[in-house]
């Protein structure tokens, strides 16, 4: 019975990711130990071989991500012609910014046994994805520590 009810937590935290985040409370701030916290998570979230796809940023001050939502587009409200208005997602209380790069292959090679080149796309694809990962596993952090 207790396992179900573990269960059914889990499910509604998951359902709360699944809402777009865009009401953000301005006026209040996020403890230093939960940025650390996050940012301990998307450093060292699983990846293939213990290997670097991406470096990853942040931004808390406030002129810095009100500077940045200047320039973050992606909310189409309009298909013809084709427009966009700045994206509410990017002007939050932390932004946290996964920029991915060329990660070394640790242990990947070709059937042939030659060493993969790091600028394979497929090797960006493992970076991409490994961002999805970190950033999953950051968000639900986030929902577990309250704020979804």
């Amino acid at each position: 019975m207790a396992i179900d009810c573990k269960l059914e937590e889990e499910k509604k935290r998951i359902r709360q990711l699944q809402r777009c985040q865009r009401n953000w409370d301005l006026s209040k701030t996020i403890p230093k130990e939960h940025i650390e916290h996050f940012l301990w998570i998307a450093k060292n979230a699983p990846s293939k071989q213990w290997q670097s796809f991406y470096d990853v940023y942040y931004m808390k001050k406030r002129s810095v991500i009100e500077e940045f939502y200047k320039w973050t587009w992606g909310s189409t409200h309009s298909r013809i012609p084709p427009a966009t208005w700045r994206n509410p997602q990017m002007n939050a209380n932390l932004y946290i910014l996964f920029v991915a790069k060329e990660a070394t292959p640790v242990e990947n090679c070709y059937n042939d046994g030659t060493v993969v080149s790091p600028d394979e796309e497929f090797m960006w694809d493992n970076a991409y994805t490994h961002i999805g990962l970190a950033l999953g596993l950051v968000s639900k952090s986030a929902v577990d520590l309250g704020y979804f």
